[in-house]
Order: C-alpha cells, then structure tokens, then sequence
C-alpha cells in the first residue's frame, strides 16, 4: 500500500510542476535556482547528520538553522534592494564596491569547489544505484557531466540551462513531496497502533557539539544564487523569489526531518547514504525514488551553482563578458579539481569560504543600515545585520565542517 501511494503521489507533483501554468511561471523559473542550490545534498544528509550531533533533539537543530538562514537570507535581499545599485556598474568606485570584490573572490572560491563536489556526489548515488563503486568511475562520470552542462551553457545559453535546471528540480521536489506523503502515513500507522517512539540516543553535549552545528549552517546555503541573476531578473522578483524559495525549502526541511526522526533507530547509521538505507524500512520502491531524487538534485544544485557563478564573473568584469562564455571556464575548472583533488577535504576550505561570504555581506548590510536608521525598525534591522556578521565570523573560525 505505501508504495502505490507513494507513486501516486509522484506522478500527481509531476503532473503539477510540469503543467503549463508552472512551465509558464517567470517566478517560478526565477525561484527554481536557489531553491535548487539549498535542497541539494542538504536533503538527504540533514537527517542523519543533526541526529548525529543532537540525537532526538534533531528537529530543534534543524528549526535553528532554517531561522538563521532566513535571516543571511533577510541580508542578501536587503544588499540586492540597496547594495547592488552601488557596485554594478558604479560612477565612482568606493570602499563598498572592493568591499564587494573581495566578497565575490570568496565566493568564486566556493562554487568551484561545491560544483565538482555536488557532480561527485550524484556519481557516487548513481553508481550505488546500479549496485557498484569505483572512485575511478565516478571521476569519469562526474568529468561528462560537467563537460556536458559546460558546452550546453556556452552554445545553448542561460535559458536553456536554466530550463534544464528547472526540469531536474521538477523531478526532485515531485519524490520528495511524495515521499513526505509517504512519511506521515507511516508516522501515523505507528501512532494509531501505538508504535510511535524514538529509540534515538542523545549524544554528549560539548563545545564539539556547538563547533559542528555552527559548521551545519552552510548545509542550506544557495538563496545567494539569487543575488547573481541581475542579467536576468529585476531586483523585485529576484528578493520575492529568493523568499519563496527559502520558505519552501525551509518547510521541506523542518517536516522531512520532524517525519523521518522515527525511522532512525541508532545513530550508527550516519552515512550520507543514511536515509536511503533507512527508507527501506517504509516502502520498497522508496530507496529507488529517493536515488533518482539524489541524482538529479545534485545535477540541479551544480547547475544552479554554475548559473550563479557565470553570473558573478559577470558582475567581477563589470558585465563585459556574457555569462555563456563563462559557463565553460567553470566547467573546466570544476573538471580540473575532480580530477587534481580530494573535493571531500578541501570542502571544509569551500565552507569557510561561503561562511567568511555570508559575513561580509552582512557586514556591508549592517553599515548601510546604520546610515537609513530611522526607527525602532531599522535599529533591529541593523541588529540583525550585526548578529549575522559576528555569527558568520563564529562559523568561520569555529565551526567544524559537515
């Protein structure tokens, strides 16, 4: 029964986010980028991973993380509204504009290493779901797919790679949807029989624990993906899409997790192929779904990613180079590091790098705010901004990597 339900559930979404009406939608397409960056692996890891670190308490982590999101999210769209008029295309180049140059080169950084690691990543389920492994394999696999996402952003462009994006998003949101359906009813079968516990254990509480949940705030990151689509969307729709995109990522998270605690049984199963294992426990063809969901989730995270990054050097050359000439060179260069480096260790350098971003964006934000402070409004404003420079500066030095 919970199979037939779950399929159900998947060709109804697809019937959904395939629709005219979607496929029609500006926001929509607008919205699809960062929420393709923050549901990438996030999703599948962020389960195991907060019950690794807080055991039952996992849900609150989760919640915690989503508030502090939402708030570098509140930073990005107020520096979109007042910051990015400054620094695109400026009369006079001032202290806010290197400010931002120097945001930007972290950045780069970042998503160079994120986009071979998102491409490894989906290698590596892929090949699980053809029941094999092989490192050697998945460097192969993960150098034709970006080779192939580089060629067809330089010759077919920003819309089309953005189509292909949206697709693959489409897909992904369709099997997670139906596989929260399938959660809560099995939630609810064990609570109407009187089944329902957790049999999770709480780990020690330690300065460790404080370290790893401030590295598990870059598990949500990608809503800066909107900042960088200046080329194609106005700064409106760019600040309500990013918006939608981190509410319905936010949900996502917090009832995935709330859903999935009960399925974990130890905290020995900390994987990042964790909750497909686990979910065999509800439905036989949920580990099938949730592969396919892995795969293309991580397709349209490196595609977002991509997108953003053609988008920034843009801005870094001041708009001179369309953003398909740059699609390329980002490609090669992610093809370079799958191939020159170990994507899992210098990941924890790409975290700090998106931390150390995130901190001199609010940095920027809360200078600006100082100077439009009118109001017991713009005073919070400005605390905010701050609170989010100090926590990402916390995260920078302190955080352990996830």
């Amino acid at each position: 029964m919970p199979d037939l339900v779950i399929i159900f559930f998947t060709v109804v979404f697809l019937f959904f986010f395939f629709s005219k009406k979607m496929r029609n939608s500006a926001n929509w397409k607008a919205t699809v980028t960062p929420l393709a960056s923050i549901i990438g692996s996030g999703f599948l890891v962020v389960t195991p991973l907060f019950i690794d670190i807080l055991g039952k308490y996992a849900l609150f982590a989760t919640m915690g993380m989503i508030l502090i999101a939402y708030m570098l999210g509140y930073v990005m769209r107020f520096n979109i509204q007042y910051v990015e008029p400054l620094v695109i295309k400026p009369k006079q180049k001032n202290q806010l504009y290197h400010i931002e140059k120097l945001s930007h080169l972290l950045l780069s950084f970042a998503y160079f290493i994120s986009i071979p690691f998102y491409i490894k990543l989906l290698s590596l389920f892929l090949l699980r779901g053809l029941s094999t492994k092989g490192e050697l394999l998945a460097d192969c696999i993960a150098t034709v797919l970006l080779g192939f996402i580089g060629l067809y952003g330089k010759f077919k462009g920003f819309k089309r790679l953005e189509i292909l994006e949206e697709y693959a998003v489409n897909i992904k949101l369709s099997i997670i949807f139906a596989m929260i359906i399938g959660l809560a009813l099995y939630n609810f079968n064990l609570a109407y029989n009187h089944h329902w516990y957790l049999l999770i254990a709480t780990p020690v509480m330690d300065f460790d624990t404080i370290r790893k949940l401030l590295g598990t705030i870059i598990i949500i990151q990608g809503f800066e993906t909107s900042r960088f689509l200046w080329l194609a969307y106005d700064a409106k729709t760019r600040i309500k899409t990013m918006r939608n995109a981190q509410i319905i990522s936010g949900i996502i998270y917090i009832v995935f997790v709330g859903l999935s605690l009960v399925v974990f049984d130890s905290i020995q199963v900390i994987s990042e192929t964790a909750i497909i294992d686990i979910s065999a426990k509800i439905s036989l063809v949920l580990p099938f779904l949730l592969i396919i969901a892995a795969v293309f989730s991580q397709f349209s995270a490196a595609v977002a990613d991509t997108i953003s990054a053609g988008g920034l050097l843009s801005e870094v050359e001041s708009g001179e180079r369309k953003p398909n000439n740059n699609y390329l060179l980002i490609a090669i260069i992610a093809i370079a590091l799958t191939w020159l480096t170990n994507t899992y260790q210098i990941i924890a350098f790409a975290s700090r790098a998106f931390a150390l971003y995130y901190a001199v964006q609010s940095f920027e934000a809360t200078c600006l705010a100082i100077k439009k402070v009118t109001g017991i409004s713009s005073f919070l404003r400005v605390l905010v901004f701050s609170s989010m420079t100090i926590l990402m500066l916390l995260v920078t030095v302190f955080g352990i990597s996830v």
